[in-house]
């Protein structure tokens, strides 16, 4: 008996994958393209990649190259070189 492809993956829709990126200091260009096709590879799936700890500019050349649409950033990391918020009611 010869095994044919193999069926479709139904994965659940707007699923995210949680990706740790703050271990990409400095970021560059290769960077960038291998969480593109990451991003790529996910939504083929189904799903979209989250990325969290963004430092080393990582940030700026998403938003450089036009990728800050596809690639997320965690709504609750801020950028590295951005100052902590200091409460105003001391």
């Amino acid at each position: 008996m010869i095994a044919g492809p193999n069926p479709p993956v139904h994965a659940v829709a707007d699923a995210e994958v949680d990706l740790d990126v703050s271990w990409l200091v400095p970021a560059d260009l290769s960077a960038v393209d291998a969480l593109a096709r990451l991003q790529v590879t996910a939504t083929r799936c189904g799903r979209s990649l989250q990325l969290h700890g963004a430092c080393g500019g990582l940030s700026e050349l998403l938003e450089f190259y036009g990728l800050d649409d596809v690639l997320h950033l965690c709504g609750c990391c801020r950028p590295c070189d951005a100052a902590p918020e200091v409460p105003t009611n001391l």
